[in-house]
């Protein structure tokens, strides 16, 4: 299975903002370096398993060691990928594009549109569901990323099928903003009430198979409440 976690997340930055957002964004993770660190370079800690009544359990690896995150080093951890010409302005370049594009830690990456950032990550689905460690890791990192942003919530959603898709595509070329994309979206599929009912049994070729579906709205209290 290739789905893998997309994360939308509000903003209310203006073109001067975004056009330093990397600078910004690296400041933002130096003071806080210490807090924001992932263990899911390091591998996974379990596998997904069907059972007969096609309950999905994770099955843990013993053997993995999962001690010590992942530790960030350097400065420079976001980056632009695509950014307006010499000869363009930030503000030209989204009227034309719709989003920039920057590169960051942990194979990850983020659109930009004019209201709302889509992180994309390496994360796969099943994984961000069912492993409590990449699960807790994921949603620590969202919430720096939701601080920064000055947003509310933070959307988890699967990164290649509908509506979410669809979703993603117009907060990047019709401005639809957190709000907006979120009333859509209820309006196909209720959101999910926890993170791991994002998923369904599917047969392929007589093989009980998982597929990703539905979207989950994340805020602080639930992650706190969560956390226990």
């Amino acid at each position: 299975m290739g789905t893998n976690l997309y994360v939308a997340i509000g903003h209310s930055l203006d073109t001067i903002q975004i056009s330093n957002l990397p600078t910004s964004l690296n400041q933002y993770f130096a003071d806080h370096i210490d807090k924001i660190q992932m263990r899911i370079s390091h591998g996974y800690s379990g596998n997904l398993l069907n059972r007969d009544n096609n309950d999905w359990v994770w099955e843990l690896v013993d053997e993995l060691d999962w001690d010590a995150p992942h530790e960030l080093e350097g400065e420079n951890f976001w980056t632009w990928i695509d950014k307006p010409k010499p000869t363009e302005s930030f503000e030209q370049y989204l009227q034309e594009n719709g989003y920039l594009y920057i590169n960051g830690p942990y194979c990850m990456s983020m659109f930009i549109g004019r209201r709302v950032a889509i992180l994309s990550t390496d994360v796969h689905w099943d994984h961000f569901l069912f492993d409590e460690i990449v699960q807790t890791d994921m949603r620590c990192f969202s919430h720096f990323l939701m601080k920064f942003f000055g947003s509310y919530i933070a959307v988890y959603m699967p990164d290649d099928i509908s509506p979410t898709g669809d979703a993603v595509h117009n907060c990047l070329h019709q401005e639809w903003d957190l709000d907006q994309m979120l009333s859509w979206l209820k309006s196909q599929k209720p959101p999910a009430q926890s993170i791991q009912t994002m998923i369904k049994t599917v047969s392929y070729q007589m093989t009980a198979c998982w597929k990703a579906e539905g979207y989950y709205v994340d805020d602080f209290a639930k992650f706190i409440a969560w956390l226990g």
